[in-house]
């Protein structure tokens, strides 16, 4: 495959716009991605690099040249030439500089995403009611109250009770994965202690469990053989 020279420019122009998508998804759970949708935001994270690099750069060139000369002249981004006139070069300096721009703003967004802060003020607002989570095993487990839980397998007749490390996306799968610790496994009929582990990696069809949220751990083996309680 032959890259014309503006696919090329374009390519390395809006590479801040990559790099800042990368990051979000790289550091935030979410559905998968669509390639419209990857191209879409590239697009808009890239176009929001620029214009803060572009008001960054301004107010340097502004304050240095005010301190130093007593007056102002407004330089200009070289984003702006590239894009109006497809004979003006490069600037790769631009470019790199943007990038690192990028990067910070990618950890940015990602944080406002994972601490929930558009759905927390839209809702505070009363702008919306939804959560922020695209699914409701996803807000389940982003709860804070998430920590300990009973796990009820009907299709083995097993439940495990433990203390939830780690858990999986549920998208477009059936089957669901859990990492847990400090496990203690029961016979889901009868209630009866079957044994225990500190660490339970766990994969299972999501229509044949059923999770309970725990108020405390449960004592361990050995201290006691009746079936944990739940909520």
């Amino acid at each position: 495959m032959q890259f014309s020279e503006l696919t090329i420019r374009l390519l390395l122009l809006f590479l801040p716009g990559l790099l800042c998508h990368y990051v979000v998804d790289w550091l935030t759970v979410h559905r998968r991605r669509q390639i419209f949708e990857i191209v879409l935001h590239s697009f808009l994270f890239g176009v929001i690099s620029y214009c803060v690099y572009a008001v960054l750069h301004f107010a340097v060139y502004i304050l240095v040249f005010a301190a130093t000369f007593g007056h102002v002249t407004l330089p200009t981004v070289a984003f702006e030439r590239s894009l109006t006139d497809s004979k003006s070069p490069l600037s790769l300096v631009e470019i790199v500089l943007v990038s690192a721009v990028a990067v910070v703003l990618g950890v940015f967004f990602s944080k406002l995403v994972n601490n929930k802060t558009l759905h927390t003020i839209a809702r505070k607002w009363k702008v919306t009611y939804k959560f922020a989570e695209h699914d409701v095993w996803g807000y389940v487990f982003d709860s804070t109250e998430m920590v300990w839980i009973l796990l009820r397998d009907t299709d083995q007749n097993k439940m495990y009770q433990g203390r939830v490390e780690a858990y999986s996306d549920v998208e477009h799968d059936d089957f669901v994965e859990l990492h847990l610790l400090d496990v203690q496994v029961y016979n889901e009929a009868t209630g009866e202690f079957l044994y225990q582990s500190d660490r339970m990696y766990l994969s299972r069809n999501r229509k044949c469990i059923t999770l309970e949220v725990c108020d405390v751990p449960q004592p361990r083996a050995g201290e006691s053989n009746d079936a944990p309680e739940s909520e």
